[in-house]
């Protein structure tokens, strides 16, 4: 069975953390501060502060929010991840969810600007399947409402917006290096930004609320990302322009090969940006997707649906509009995510692309 992601782990990154293992040092040592400043210069932000989870990045990033502003709604997209809008919770805020586009599924900045109001604090964005969404709209939207811009880029690192860097664009963005990620830490994520006031905020939200002296001067929680993950991610970085690349190639020969294929629609990549390719979602009609994906996986090709709304969450489901929504709920019931990870081989690929095609001519 060919899997929709595998890490790609090797020898010099096994050393990596074997040396981090054999130093004495697991934790709170000097490769968690080295990794920070390496992430730095990579996406080009003013600061870099590692945690112990993509979530954990997520939660900090929504509760500095509230350190300036007692305003309490958040505006965001529901087509995403649970940790996007759980993270909102955690920070004691409300998430408000607008709709996407019909072709990038990334949040519409006009569709977001609709739902901004006297209580709204932030706009959040997510950058679906690592294609940035719109950051010079969803900005002005923000800078017209005195709201924090504040991007969930989990899934697109490594990714550019009009020749930047996600990551020196929003005011604060939050990474995961799960090993489904561009680079992996095992697990891990980062807040990167702009807004250097909030440093100090941002480091002692992960160590318990405590300062340099080790007074607890503000709400915190044990979000440390240890050294031995911190050695791995700077290994990983080392490659993480490579890891695009082999991502970028094996889109391109997809593109090529299923183009034109009946009832399957591929993935619209903006001219203006370029993607890190985390996923490979196709769209297939709705009443045939699940027969779609029982086709591939009796060809020994797995496949995942991201993703099923937040809104259809129990825990979300009050926070539901479906006529706000149209669009996500529509293209949430289409979408299949196919494999596409670095690591794979020529075969492989080609295996997808033939499964693909003889699923679509069995059941489409």
């Amino acid at each position: 069975m060919i899997p929709y992601t595998r890490h790609y782990i090797d020898l010099k990154d096994v050393q990596s953390v074997g040396a981090a293992v054999s130093s004495g040092m697991l934790t709170q040592g000097q490769r968690v501060l080295a990794f920070e400043n390496l992430l730095k210069q990579y996406v080009h932000s003013s600061f870099a502060v590692a945690y112990s989870s993509g979530t954990a990045a997520l939660h900090a990033m929504l509760q500095s929010v509230c350190v300036t502003d007692k305003r309490k709604r958040v505006v965001t997209t529901p087509f995403t991840f649970v940790a996007t809008a759980n993270a909102i919770l955690y920070a004691g805020l409300e998430p408000v969810f607008a709709d996407v586009r019909a072709d990038t599924l990334n949040l519409d900045p006009h569709k977001a600007a609709e739902l901004v109001d006297k209580n709204t604090c932030a706009v959040l964005s997510v950058d679906y399947a690592g294609q940035a969404a719109d950051m010079n709209e969803l900005r002005s939207v923000c800078r017209a409402n005195d709201l924090q811009f504040l991007s969930d880029s989990c899934h697109s690192f490594g990714a550019d917006y009009r020749n930047q860097r996600v990551g020196s664009i929003a005011d604060l963005t939050a990474f995961s290096f799960h090993p489904s990620k561009t680079i992996t830490t095992g697990e891990g994520g980062a807040v990167v930004g702009i807004r250097t006031p909030i440093v100090d905020f941002l480091l002692r939200f992960r160590d318990h609320g405590r300062d340099v002296a080790g007074f607890a001067s503000q709400i915190g929680y044990n979000y440390r990302m240890s050294d031995i993950h911190a050695a791995l991610g700077i290994s990983q970085l080392e490659k993480a322009n490579l890891f695009v690349t082999q991502r970028l190639r094996i889109a391109e020969k997809y593109y090529l090969a299923l183009a034109g294929i009946r009832n399957i629609e591929l993935p619209v990549q903006l001219n203006d940006r370029n993607s890190s390719w985390h996923l490979y979602p196709i769209r297939v009609p709705v009443a045939r997707r699940e027969k779609f994906r029982d086709a591939l996986r009796s060809r020994s090709v797995s496949s995942q649906v991201h993703y099923r709304l937040i809104t259809e969450h129990p825990r979300f489901r009050r926070y539901f509009d479906p006529a706000v929504t149209p669009v996500a709920l529509r293209e949430s019931k289409r979408v299949v995510s196919i494999p596409l990870f670095p690591s794979m081989s020529v075969a492989e690929v080609q295996r997808v692309i033939n499964a693909v095609r003889d699923s679509a001519q069995e059941v489409l």
